[in-house]
């Protein structure tokens, strides 16, 4: 760091003349800061850009299907009945259905099951318990044999057992055919093992065998099972979902019912009657093209605000007039109305037959914005008259629009990532302009610096000539 005097000698104030230099050396630096700013301005603004457009051709993406147009949905005529969903390929059609039983699955369970104290008598004591569940059919090969001993571990008592019984049925249930709970019954210590069946028309029984040293509690001859419990047999039993269906009885072993209408899937709440109502879903179509409109015009919103001359003198706008985005705008509105040669009717057609256009009727290039209008009426009403040329309209421009904005803008090696690329390298230039430059600028102020002081130094020395010279020539006056 030099040292200064700081016009101690001179009398001048040399900080300021040196800034005020430096404020003139520094004027090609601060030409650049303002390139480098403006150069990032115009890269933000093709980045937001380049979002928009990926936004839109994600909204342009979903009309290239048909799956759009052909969605389906089904209603019910009175609430709380039924629950119906529709899948595209649902068959359509107006059903009465009387829901006449609700399916129901079997619970079974095992009540009194002590925990604590010494009620809580190890399952140890009656040898090798084996827990028994077993399906309707009755045969060997539906049983389910569990151990007691094996899955509770060290620990024996009648709650470690039961808990690892429940835990074990519920992570095989779909093996099983069944789900098990372990309910504090009483609140006082009395827990009830409830099994339940996973469906409608299977019944689910069990048992313990090989229990020894038991007192005489016994269930139709079996062996023994434990005092501290008793079995309560069915707490609910299995019952089939019934049901009408434009005059068909029906039977299922669940609520859910995906089998009986193409399609569709039921899903039944109470015992009461309704009508179903499987329709094309237009409204799904509407919202899906208001989508495409939105991310459109989103699009050309923000392009007309960079090309366009701000309204406020002072300002300039850094891409007016840009040509890559003049050329993204024409390439979306030559997509947009092209011809489409077949209509799926065998004619030409174009998006405005069935409610979108651009700058429809406007003969004044100033009032031309390049948006969409769309007309949900008319699109409305043309899906309702022919869902399948509408369908095929809408996917002819929006997969053409689609690869266009892909393959020639926002992809991969599309202008708009070159374009973003190229100010990269451009920021990067400035940056290392500005880098040298500031090297520069800082050795030259140091230099304005040393050469000031040294000129401080030197009128000091010759101001001290001076007075001394003054000093000599007074003292000759005042000796005559």
């Amino acid at each position: 760091m030099s040292f200064s005097l700081q016009g101690l000698a001179s009398g001048m104030d040399t900080s300021e003349i040196i800034k005020a230099l430096m404020d003139v050396e520094r004027v090609p630096y601060k030409t650049l800061e303002t390139k480098k700013s403006t150069l990032e301005q115009q890269q933000s603004v093709f980045r937001q850009l380049n979002t928009k457009l990926v936004t839109f051709n994600l909204a342009a993406s979903e009309m290239r299907y048909e799956s759009t147009f052909n969605k389906n949905n089904a209603t019910t005529s009175k609430s709380g009945v039924l629950t119906a969903s529709a899948t595209d390929a649902a068959s359509k059609g107006t059903y009465e259905i009387e829901v006449t039983k609700l399916a129901k699955n079997q619970v079974t369970g095992l009540t009194g099951i002590k925990f604590g104290g010494a009620a809580d008598t190890s399952i140890e004591q009656y040898g090798e318990a084996t827990f028994i569940m077993e399906g309707k059919s009755g045969k060997l090969e539906d049983r389910i044999v569990i151990n007691l001993a094996e899955i509770t571990g060290d620990d024996k008592s009648n709650k470690k057992a039961m808990e690892a019984l429940v835990k074990e049925i519920n992570s095989k249930s779909s093996e099983y055919g069944a789900k098990a709970s372990l309910i504090n019954a009483d609140g006082k210590g009395g827990y009830t093992l409830s099994i339940t069946s996973t469906t409608a028309d299977r019944d689910v029984s069990f048992s313990f065998t090989n229990v020894k040293n038991a007192p005489e509690i016994i269930r139709d001859g079996q062996d023994p099972i434990p005092a501290e419990t008793k079995l309560s047999g069915e707490f609910q039993a299995a019952q089939l979902a019934q049901l009408k269906v434009n005059g068909v009885e029906v039977t299922r072993g669940s609520n859910e019912i995906k089998d009986l209408i193409a399609g569709v899937t039921l899903n039944l709440t109470s015992e009461d009657k309704t009508t179903l109502n499987v329709k094309r879903d237009t409204d799904a179509a509407v919202t899906s093209a208001e989508n495409f409109v939105n991310a459109f015009n989103d699009v050309i919103e923000m392009i007309n605000k960079n090309l366009a001359k701000p309204e406020e003198k002072d300002l300039t706008n850094p891409l007016q007039g840009d040509s890559l985005l003049r050329t993204i705008k024409d390439s979306l509105y030559s997509s947009f109305n092209a011809v489409i040669s077949n209509d799926g009717t065998g004619r030409a057609g174009v998006l405005e037959q069935i409610g979108l256009s651009i700058d429809k009727n406007v003969t004044s290039s100033s009032q031309r914005t390049g948006k969409i209008t769309f007309d949900k009426a008319t699109f409305t009403a043309a899906l309702n008259e022919n869902a399948d040329r509408v369908a095929k309209m809408f996917i002819n421009r929006a997969d053409e629009i689609y690869e266009t904005v892909r393959k020639g803008f926002s992809g991969t090696n599309g202008m708009i990532g070159s374009r973003i690329s190229g100010y990269d390298n451009q920021i990067k230039m400035v940056d290392d302009r500005l880098e040298t430059m500031e090297r520069s600028l800082q050795a030259k102020e140091e230099r304005l610096k040393s050469q000031f002081n040294s000129m401080e130094v030197m009128m000091s020395s010759l101001n001290s000539t001076s007075s001394w010279l003054s000093s000599q020539l007074n003292s000759l006056y005042t000796s005559q």
